[in-house]
């Protein structure tokens, strides 16, 4: 490295060098007065562990940005006059990305909870069946005793709004056809249907007891 590298190297933030960090292809990296300096830092960090990790994908990336503004150099400026790597790189048109393989979780429907989705209507049972597959089910009651909401970031959004009233204490159909006909803008008629598959479903699978019309979570 010489002494201009250095001096950058030295004046650089925390995160000079490091493959984990750095990209090639950054908008902020490339506002960075290290940006070559730690290109040349990182590719060679990610050299030395490519024998122990597995990082031909992210060298591969730094490649093809590397080439793409070599090309748009050689395009501005004579061959014999070719600037240096710009600071700035030409965005990647073909991005090179992980190829970690993602696979959605099923959970198998036990005998007994197809038992008891035998016993509910169909769109209650077709609900039920959804929700014990993706696991949730299992996670509502203990999600509830620490006063949490286990619809809170996704759907289905009606049992988001049954789960919110059950932490201010119960609801009634009543009530809570009114939070979902004014949470959603539904018609009343919209919102029953709903109402009912919540409230057998959460009283079929032990969520909630019902007294005197009103649903309030089960003790444990």
């Amino acid at each position: 490295m010489n002494v201009q590298s250095a001096s950058t190297a030295a004046q650089a933030p925390g995160c000079f060098g490091s493959p984990s960090v750095y990209s090639v292809d950054s908008s902020v990296c490339a506002a960075c007065a290290s940006y070559n300096t730690c290109r040349v830092a990182s590719h060679a960090t990610l050299e030395k562990i490519r024998g122990t990790i597995n990082v031909s994908d992210v060298l591969a990336r730094h490649a093809k940005a590397r080439l793409a503004a070599i090309t748009d150099s050689a395009i501005k400026y004579p061959v014999d006059n070719a600037p240096p790597l710009a600071a700035q790189p030409k965005p990647i048109r073909d991005k090179v990305v992980r190829n970690t393989p993602v696979a959605r979780v099923v959970f198998d429907v036990s005998a007994n909870h197809e038992q008891i989705i035998s016993t509910l209507a169909v769109k209650t049972g077709e609900l039920a069946r959804q929700q014990l597959k993706q696991n949730r089910l299992s996670a509502i009651a203990p999600a509830l005793k620490q006063g949490l909401n286990p619809y809170a970031e996704s759907g289905p959004k009606f049992l988001r709004i049954a789960c919110d009233l059950l932490l201010k204490g119960g609801f009634t159909r009543t009530s809570l056809n009114r939070a979902m006909v004014s949470e959603f803008a539904w018609q009343e008629t919209t919102a029953g249907p709903h109402v009912a598959q919540v409230c057998g479903l959460f009283n079929a699978f032990d969520i909630t007891q019902e007294t005197n019309g009103t649903f309030t979570p089960k003790p444990a």
